[in-house]
């Protein structure tokens, strides 16, 4: 009997190389008839019109959109979403408003339940991110009211790949198998991820796959275009790949709480280190946060600051002694927690220098010479307690 295969996506983010390398792989496995693909394929990448274009005319594609493309459709003060936008153009914007962010498909006398959130990141239980899904996102829905009908419920959520079943009772109606394939833009792994179902009769077999991709081909495609720096070190990290010299990406392995406990003498050391060459800096933070924004704008002399959506804002600025007094020293709020979630340092020509993401816990050194690259490991090596992990 001639077995069927689907492959599922999500989280493509703009980013054409890794979409290429996981249609390399499908494109040499006939077997494969239907790509699911689970939204948030829009990003800053520097491909979303190119990408748009592929997954509507490539009939193997089924396609629902997420966030990204919520904010497309709808920009309020996000001026990276107003400027893929304006690169859309409307009858691309008209066709995106067409694609659903929930549905339901039947295949291989199988049904299955799409959608995407970003919401279940925090969430470690299984059985809570189901719940909330579809208590809070869902309740008023048909999808509600057709609970435990699924044979498969697929999930987008960059950063999870799982394959699980969930029963509850006493209201099991069925057993579910619940899918979130992982991202095709998996940076500080130089892989993508993405989930292959094979059916075989009775038989379903299900594998969460890892491929290789070129991380470093779309950094420099985004340098390339001239787009904000902050596109890159958000949603891109590139590689040390000549072993002694060029980026070191440090991941602290940490519960934020503990920052002053752990890693005190690893910040403080590479901070002094790397304001050497600094000039400028940048700051993300949480809009509710107005005291740490104003404590930032006191400092800054002459500053700029933009929304990067609904909840956050950037503060960028020229470092001066009150800057470097505030990321040297008084880098911890009042639970002794890292201030910003994000900061990113840039020398006089604003090439990136260093960036830091709280939430994942991610230090990225840049353009690091056979010395530096020395000099910060030797931090490392030196620091008390430090759990990490090096990608080199």
């Amino acid at each position: 009997m001639k077995a069927n295969k689907l492959a599922i996506i999500s989280d493509i983010n703009g980013n054409m190389y890794a979409l290429n390398s996981f249609l390399d792989y499908v494109n040499a496995d006939p077997q494969i008839e239907y790509v699911i693909n689970l939204g948030n394929f829009i990003g800053y990448g520097g491909f979303s019109k190119e990408i748009f274009d592929l997954i509507t005319t490539d009939q193997r594609f089924i396609n629902i959109i997420g966030p990204n493309e919520y904010r497309i459709m709808n920009p309020k003060d996000d001026k990276d979403s107003m400027s893929i936008r304006e690169e859309f153009g409307e009858p691309r914007i008209q066709q995106l408003k067409n694609i659903p962010g929930v549905m339901e498909i039947q295949l291989y006398d199988k049904k299955f339940l799409m959608m995407h959130s970003n919401r279940y990141l925090d969430s470690y239980s299984l059985e809570k991110r189901l719940k909330f899904l579809f208590m809070d996102e869902y309740k008023d829905t048909h999808y509600a009211q057709q609970h435990f009908v699924y044979d498969y419920i697929l999930y987008g959520c960059r950063g999870i790949s799982e394959v699980s079943t969930y029963i509850e009772q006493p209201f099991k109606r069925k057993a579910e198998v619940i899918i979130s394939p992982g991202d095709l833009y998996m940076h500080f792994y130089n892989t993508i991820c993405f989930c292959l179902m094979e059916f075989n009769g009775s038989k379903v077999d299900i594998t969460i796959k890892n491929e290789k991709t070129n991380t470093n081909k779309m950094v420099e495609k985004i340098i390339s275009m001239n787009r904000d720096h902050i596109s890159v070190l958000s949603n891109y990290g590139y590689f040390n790949v000549d072993g002694d010299k060029g980026t070191l990406i440090i991941e602290l392995l940490h519960d934020e709480t503990m920052f002053s406990q752990y890693y005190k003498h690893f910040w403080e050391q590479s901070i002094e280190f790397i304001l050497k060459e600094a000039e400028y800096v940048g700051f993300d933070i949480p809009k509710k946060d107005e005291k740490i924004a104003k404590e930032l704008k006191e400092s800054l002399l002459v500053y700029s600051e933009h929304n990067r959506n609904r909840e956050f804002c950037q503060i960028e600025g020229k470092i001066n002694d009150a800057v470097k007094k505030l990321l040297s020293k008084n880098y911890l709020d009042q639970d002794q927690s890292f201030k910003w979630s994000e900061i990113w340092l840039l020398d006089k020509n604003k090439n990136l220098l260093f960036s830091f993401l709280k939430y994942d816990g991610k230090c990225q050194f840049c353009d690091l010479d056979e010395e530096k690259m020395a000099y910060m490991k030797s931090i490392v090596a030196k620091s008390d307690q430090l759990i990490y992990r090096v990608y080199e």
